[in-house]
Protein backbone atom coordinates (compact mmCIF):
# COMPACT_ATOMS: atom_id res chain seq x y z
CA UNK A 1 0.00 0.00 0.00
CA UNK A 2 2.52 2.18 0.62
CA UNK A 3 4.33 1.71 -2.81
CA UNK A 4 1.23 2.90 -4.61
CA UNK A 5 0.78 5.68 -2.51
CA UNK A 6 4.67 7.07 -3.25
CA UNK A 7 3.46 6.29 -6.94
CA UNK A 8 0.73 8.88 -6.85
CA UNK A 9 2.89 11.24 -5.07
CA UNK A 10 5.02 10.48 -8.30
CA UNK A 11 2.57 11.13 -10.53
CA UNK A 12 1.00 14.32 -8.83
CA UNK A 13 4.33 15.89 -8.16
CA UNK A 14 4.67 15.85 -12.48
CA UNK A 15 7.47 13.52 -12.76
CA UNK A 16 5.90 11.80 -16.25
CA UNK A 17 3.79 14.57 -17.72
CA UNK A 18 4.46 14.66 -21.51
CA UNK A 19 3.74 12.40 -24.02
CA UNK A 20 7.13 11.36 -24.43
CA UNK A 21 7.02 10.02 -21.63
CA UNK A 22 6.90 5.77 -22.23
CA UNK A 23 7.00 2.48 -21.14
CA UNK A 24 10.29 2.58 -19.52
CA UNK A 25 9.36 5.64 -17.32
CA UNK A 26 10.79 4.19 -13.78
CA UNK A 27 7.47 5.04 -12.74
CA UNK A 28 5.66 2.95 -14.92
CA UNK A 29 7.92 0.64 -14.21
CA UNK A 30 7.63 0.64 -10.59
CA UNK A 31 4.03 0.53 -11.27
CA UNK A 32 4.29 -2.35 -13.40
CA UNK A 33 5.75 -4.32 -10.37
CA UNK A 34 2.51 -3.92 -8.42
CA UNK A 35 -0.15 -6.30 -7.97
CA UNK A 36 -3.81 -4.96 -8.41
CA UNK A 37 -5.75 -3.52 -5.26
CA UNK A 38 -8.39 -5.94 -4.44
CA UNK A 39 -11.23 -3.91 -4.54
CA UNK A 40 -12.10 -0.78 -6.81
CA UNK A 41 -9.99 2.58 -5.50
CA UNK A 42 -11.45 5.88 -7.44
CA UNK A 43 -8.94 8.76 -7.30
CA UNK A 44 -9.12 12.67 -7.77
CA UNK A 45 -9.78 13.27 -11.11
CA UNK A 46 -5.69 12.92 -13.10
CA UNK A 47 -5.44 15.40 -15.34
CA UNK A 48 -6.05 13.25 -18.78
CA UNK A 49 -4.61 15.93 -20.86
CA UNK A 50 -0.85 16.07 -19.64
CA UNK A 51 -0.47 12.52 -19.04
CA UNK A 52 0.71 9.39 -21.13
CA UNK A 53 -1.41 6.39 -21.90
CA UNK A 54 1.24 3.63 -20.51
CA UNK A 55 1.01 5.32 -16.95
CA UNK A 56 -2.38 6.12 -17.36
CA UNK A 57 -2.59 2.55 -17.94
CA UNK A 58 -0.97 1.07 -15.33
CA UNK A 59 -2.52 3.65 -12.43
CA UNK A 60 -6.41 2.10 -13.86
CA UNK A 61 -5.12 -1.69 -14.15
CA UNK A 62 -3.86 -1.14 -10.19
CA UNK A 63 -6.66 0.89 -9.10
CA UNK A 64 -9.19 -0.55 -11.32
CA UNK A 65 -10.79 2.51 -11.83
CA UNK A 66 -9.82 6.04 -14.03
CA UNK A 67 -11.32 8.87 -12.63
CA UNK A 68 -13.16 11.96 -14.43
CA UNK A 69 -13.92 15.49 -12.91
CA UNK A 70 -18.36 15.78 -13.51
CA UNK A 71 -17.73 20.02 -13.75
CA UNK A 72 -14.44 20.03 -15.86
CA UNK A 73 -13.88 17.02 -18.10
CA UNK A 74 -14.19 17.21 -22.17
CA UNK A 75 -15.62 14.74 -24.32
CA UNK A 76 -11.68 13.69 -24.80
CA UNK A 77 -11.45 12.87 -21.66
CA UNK A 78 -14.06 11.19 -21.42
CA UNK A 79 -13.65 8.62 -24.58
CA UNK A 80 -9.21 8.81 -23.32
CA UNK A 81 -10.31 7.37 -19.69
CA UNK A 82 -13.03 4.89 -21.66
CA UNK A 83 -10.08 3.44 -23.94
CA UNK A 84 -7.99 2.80 -20.93
CA UNK A 85 -10.66 1.17 -19.26
CA UNK A 86 -11.20 -0.89 -22.24
CA UNK A 87 -7.18 -1.89 -22.34
CA UNK A 88 -7.41 -2.95 -18.92
CA UNK A 89 -10.01 -5.15 -19.51
CA UNK A 90 -9.00 -6.64 -22.43
CA UNK A 91 -6.42 -7.95 -20.44
CA UNK A 92 -8.77 -10.19 -18.22
CA UNK A 93 -8.21 -8.54 -14.94
CA UNK A 94 -9.97 -10.25 -11.93
CA UNK A 95 -11.97 -6.81 -11.58
CA UNK A 96 -12.94 -5.22 -14.60
CA UNK A 97 -11.95 -1.67 -14.35
CA UNK A 98 -14.63 1.32 -14.50
CA UNK A 99 -14.81 5.01 -14.49
CA UNK A 100 -15.44 7.22 -11.29
CA UNK A 101 -16.77 10.17 -11.56
CA UNK A 102 -16.12 13.13 -9.27
CA UNK A 103 -18.29 16.28 -8.72
CA UNK A 104 -17.88 18.27 -5.92
CA UNK A 105 -21.07 20.11 -6.13
CA UNK A 106 -20.67 21.40 -2.79
CA UNK A 107 -17.76 23.83 -3.51
CA UNK A 108 -19.81 26.23 -5.41
CA UNK A 109 -23.22 25.93 -5.14
CA UNK A 110 -23.93 25.85 -1.36
CA UNK A 111 -22.37 27.94 1.39
CA UNK A 112 -19.21 27.26 3.09
CA UNK A 113 -20.20 27.70 6.24
CA UNK A 114 -23.06 25.15 6.01
CA UNK A 115 -23.00 21.06 6.88
CA UNK A 116 -23.20 18.53 4.51
CA UNK A 117 -26.30 17.57 5.50
CA UNK A 118 -28.18 20.91 4.91
CA UNK A 119 -31.55 21.08 4.00
CA UNK A 120 -32.47 24.85 4.42
CA UNK A 121 -33.29 26.88 1.13
CA UNK A 122 -30.18 26.48 -0.88
CA UNK A 123 -30.94 22.95 -0.50
CA UNK A 124 -33.91 23.02 -2.99
CA UNK A 125 -31.62 25.09 -5.11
Amino acid sequence: MIRILVVVLLIASGLPTTAQDNADSPVIALLKELKPLPKIHYSWPFPLDKLPDDLLFEYAHLTNAASLSGEWSKVEHVDRAVGICQRVNAAKPKMRASIGINYSVWHRRFGTDLPPADVGPTHLG
